[in-house]
């Protein structure tokens, strides 16, 4: 047979799936779904750790205070303290001013 009459053959006869295989069919597009979601999100993620990683480097971990050698969990341990604070006002503040110097903002646009 050639694939023109099998064709012709399968025309018009497609009947509609019953319950467990729709059943099946929406299993199967919800774990690729979920699959391609958990992907594409560990892959940002580590995306965003490796550029953190790279774009904060030693003179902005102790503009902000944070020891090399201490973990996340000490350094929030310690961030109520109020030298620890005032700099981390200071950076915030810098790059703050240093982001609005690279975009004009909306009232400068207006005069």
């Amino acid at each position: 047979m050639l694939i023109g009459e099998l064709l012709e053959e399968g025309a018009g006869r497609a009947c509609p799936l019953e319950a467990p295989q729709r059943f099946n069919v929406g299993l199967v597009m919800f774990v690729s779904q979920a699959l391609q979601i958990l992907l594409v999100s560990l892959a940002v993620a580590a995306f965003f750790v490796v550029l953190g990683a790279l774009a904060v480097g030693p003179e902005v971990r102790d503009a902000w205070g944070v020891a090399r050698d201490r973990r996340l969990s000490c350094a929030v341990a310690y961030a109520t303290s109020a030298r620890r604070e005032e700099r981390l006002r200071r950076s915030s503040a810098a790059l703050n001013t240093a982001s609005r110097g690279a975009r004009p903002s909306i009232t400068s646009a207006r005069t």
